[in-house]
């Protein structure tokens, strides 16, 4: 949530950061909302739930020094969504790397 976020704030977006526990998600919230996942934006009487879709949002109503931080353009947009599925892709295998305890096996 927190690349959403950093958008938010960075175009001077006005919204609520309300950080939850597991414990508080598990035992309540879970069952309220309709994506099942977190984080979570409410826009207008809707509850949107996907981290990619939400910081595209971000980025759409968000400005920084009068131009959106998500292009206009849909080919520069395309570049964006290129880049930032390159670095989603990255997670996993850098992820699994994180768990090797054996420094000679991480070497």
């Amino acid at each position: 949530a927190e690349p959403i976020r950093l958008a938010l704030t960075l175009g001077g977006v006005e919204f609520k950061d309300e950080r939850i526990t597991g414990e508080q998600w598990g035992t309540s919230l879970k069952a309220e909302v309709a994506p099942k996942q977190m984080p979570l934006l409410h826009v207008g009487d809707k509850v949107i739930g996907q981290s990619l879709a939400l910081l595209r949002y971000a980025g759409k109503v968000s400005k920084f020094e009068g131009k959106p931080l998500y292009p206009e353009c849909p080919e520069l947009a395309l570049e964006v969504d290129e880049f930032v599925d390159f670095v989603c892709e990255l997670f996993p295998p850098l992820g699994a790397s994180f768990k090797i305890a054996d420094q000679a096996e991480k070497e």
